[in-house]
């Protein structure tokens, strides 16, 4: 019974974390528009860690990245267009794991609104994170993801290092910057590199957090812009 209470609460709990790893992007500030701020509206709400330039490049599939992560007994693996596991992926290994079994299949946020289009024709958009193609919403011919997709900026692209921006990463290297970490997180202020915290710099935090940006840029499937 201690176990089946022990996965709900989790579970009651992910929707939480889900929604603290989307919403860094939007920081205080709510629902933002992204698409209808001007350079200088973004510079003005995001500073110069939120540059302009790292909105201005679209999510893309090259960009995916995972991270094995273990908390309060449990450790799963997350990748960074937004799912926690995936379908037939590190099973009793990182799918949800805890006390030696796995308990997860695939978890992401899906999002619906109800926009009008470019022919001023009201349309229901929804964006799903499921990344495979028997899954996930495709195009036609499945060679394009319809949905979220994590932004370059926000992660170390080294070849080689395949991790997600994570709290807890170590400096294998020994180049003083965390490997995951994109390198515009170093404050020359204070000369080190600086995690962007849920809430704010060098806060406390639990005992691992991520840190990505997804879109769905690159959902053609309706005539909305």
């Amino acid at each position: 019974m201690k176990r089946i209470t022990k996965l709900l609460l989790f579970l009651i709990v992910l929707p939480i974390f889900l929604t603290n790893i989307i919403a860094q992007e939007y920081d205080e500030y709510g629902n933002v528009n992204i698409k209808g701020l001007s350079e200088e509206d973004m510079v003005r709400l995001f500073g110069d860690k939120y540059s302009p330039k790292f909105f201005k490049v679209n999510g893309e599939k090259k960009a995916i990245k995972e991270s094995l992560i273990n908390g309060n007994s449990i450790t799963t693996v997350l990748f960074n267009y937004g799912s926690i596991c995936k379908p037939n992926y590190l099973g009793n290994t990182g799918d949800l794991v805890w006390n030696g079994l796995g308990y997860g299949f695939e978890f992401g946020p899906l999002a619906a609104a109800e926009v009008m289009g470019d022919s001023g024709k009201v349309l229901q958009i929804s964006s799903d994170s499921f990344v495979l193609t028997t899954q996930g919403d495709y195009n036609t011919d499945g060679t394009l993801k319809w949905g979220w997709l994590p932004k370059s900026g926000y992660v170390d692209n080294t070849e080689g290092q395949n991790e997600i921006a994570r709290l807890g990463i170590g400096d294998e290297d020994g180049d003083g910057k965390p490997d995951s970490w994109p390198e515009r997180w170093y404050n020359p202020d204070i000369g080190k590199y600086l995690w962007p915290a849920f809430l704010g710099d060098e806060a406390s935090a639990p005992d691992e957090e991520v840190f990505y940006v997804v879109d769905d840029y690159t959902d053609q499937e309706y005539p909305y812009t």
